[in-house]
């Protein structure tokens, strides 16, 4: 344990698009704040970096940046070192260090114009969340944006009941982290197949938290689960206490890191609006409206120095982004999860986007052009743009960032097959021209690989190939679903991956093993 947080197993080999600079500057557009000002030469700096992906992934896409990140955990820092050398990044320094030792002495870290911490707020003892304050405190420079993650009340409420009777449970037990949670859970199904109490609830917010735990189509992931709920520190938050803590910091409040939630309209219904406006404090209003959405976590954005933009200003910074679609134009049209629930956009203006997207990256004044040819205004493309990217089908850059270094893009993308074949689940690859991240499956990634190196596209020769490359790996799968899986990618993400570049050219020299 360091710190009562489990170091004995792994965490997410998880890459996270919402702390990349473009996403937080466009979260800053869009709720009218200014972004930060910046050419290619920014500080981005991760508190508890995990693994390292994202950091790896922005020293990438931003070759002339400088990345720092820091994680406690060894194992983590090792990772993340081997993956910036497979990948060829200079531009990345990890920290293995103790958050409370370096802010008693803040000056060994630069100042920096981003700082970003997910997943580690609600997991770490009082004393590490003060180190973490006090670092944005000294290192964050005025102008400069923070991003803060934490599980959130009362949506969350569920969630620390869960995780109060787990680690009850878990300490009756022995062994490694993810096992005695392996154990707790069982001993948690009884209550669960009760159907009373907390478990007789429908609310959506339950349901999540008990899905974690009980998927219905495969194991639940107990790493994850044992780093969710084991530390004895877990902690969920209310958005006023911590909006309160950051103004103590001089940070205010920008926006969720969510893009719909800039919008009233994909946020809240007429009679929401009316309960909400009670309010006159604005964290007031916020911590209202998650009474009312309930959502377990929250990632919030935050800005040192606060500069409204005057309309005129909006309007020319959001037609400055760039956009890459990371799914096939013609799922734009698709039903899409919102904070109200699961909506359809207008299929003419989802129809009329996906033929503007259909080169992988465009500038979002081309796509405004577009639409307005058809007679939609800017605020329905801005809408409809913030949908897509809070689903995640559409990332959003920044060209003043710079552009990525080729070459290291692809060498991350050949890491990640070799991450795949160790049992690792490092499933995002990164779009060439803008370094957007790309969720993409195990069986995904390695079928890719295999027609980039001139393998037939024959379903028997790529399912042989992917079970070979999976060989003992815990993601193996069933043959049969392996074969599906396969005929899904040569028929659905295939495309998609060339039109994003992914199946480039093959003369790129292959990654050697570290």
């Amino acid at each position: 344990m360091t710190d009562g947080y489990p170091d004995d197993v792994p965490c997410s080999f998880g890459a996270y698009p919402r702390l990349l600079p473009g996403h937080i500057d466009w979260i800053h557009v869009l709720n009218g704040e200014q972004p930060p000002l910046l050419d290619d030469r920014f500080v981005w700096l991760e508190l508890g970096c995990g693994h390292g992906v994202t950091a790896v992934m922005v020293a990438a896409a931003h070759p002339r940046a400088e990345v720092y990140a820091i994680d406690a955990n060894p194992a983590h820092i090792r990772f993340a070192r081997q993956l910036a050398t497979q990948v060829g990044v200079s531009n990345c320094t990890f920290l293995e260090a103790d958050l409370r030792t370096l802010a008693n002495d803040p000056e060994t870290l630069p100042v920096s114009d981003y700082i970003v911490s997910h997943g580690l707020y609600s997991w770490v003892s009082p004393e590490v969340r003060e180190a973490v304050h006090a670092l944005l405190h000294a290192r964050l420079r005025t102008g400069g944006a923070g991003v803060v993650s934490y599980n959130c009340l009362p949506g969350a409420a569920t969630m620390a009941a869960i995780g109060h009777y787990l680690r009850t449970a878990a300490s009756e037990s022995r062994g490694r982290s993810s096992e005695r949670v392996r154990t707790a859970v069982e001993a948690l199904r009884g209550f669960r197949d009760s159907g009373r109490g907390i478990f007789a609830s429908s609310d959506g917010s339950t349901r999540a938290a008990l899905a974690s735990l009980f998927p219905d189509d495969s194991e639940a992931d107990f790493d994850d689960l044992a780093h969710e709920y084991l530390t004895p520190h877990w902690r969920a938050f209310y958005h006023d206490e911590v909006v309160r803590e950051m103004d103590g910091l001089g940070l205010r409040f920008v926006g969720r890191a969510t893009p719909a939630h800039a919008f009233a309209a994909l946020t809240v219904d007429e009679s929401m609006g009316r309960a909400i406006e009670a309010y006159a404090d604005p964290a007031c209003r916020e911590t209202a409206l998650d009474a009312m959405l309930t959502p377990l976590m929250r990632m919030d954005v935050y800005v040192r120095g606060s500069r409204p933009l005057a309309h005129q200003e909006r309007a020319e910074w959001l037609r400055s982004f760039r956009l890459t679609t990371t799914v096939a134009p013609e799922r734009l049209a698709e039903p899409v999860s919102l904070p109200l629930g699961r909506g359809r956009l207008d299929p003419a203006l989802a129809g009329l986007g996906g033929d503007a997207l259909a080169d992988a990256t465009v500038d979002l004044v081309r796509f405004s052009e577009v639409v307005a040819e058809a007679g939609y205004d800017d605020a329905a493309a801005v809408r409809t743009l913030a949908v897509w990217s809070h689903s995640e089908r559409l990332v959003v850059s920044h060209p003043r960032h710079g552009v990525p270094d080729g070459e290291r893009v692809e060498r991350f993308n050949q890491a990640a097959a070799q991450c795949v074949r160790r049992g690792q689940t490092l499933t995002t690859l990164m779009e060439p021209t803008a370094g957007a991240p790309v969720r993409i499956g195990a069986v995904e990634i390695l079928v890719l690989q295999a027609l980039r190196a001139g393998c037939s596209p024959s379903e028997a020769t790529l399912a042989h190939e992917v079970m070979t490359g999976l060989g003992h790996s815990p993601m193996i799968e069933p043959p049969e679903r392996v074969r599906a899986a396969v005929r899904r990618t040569l028929h659905e993400v295939a495309p998609r991956a060339r039109r994003l570049g992914l199946l480039g050219a093959e003369s790129t020299p292959a990654v050697a093993e570290v």
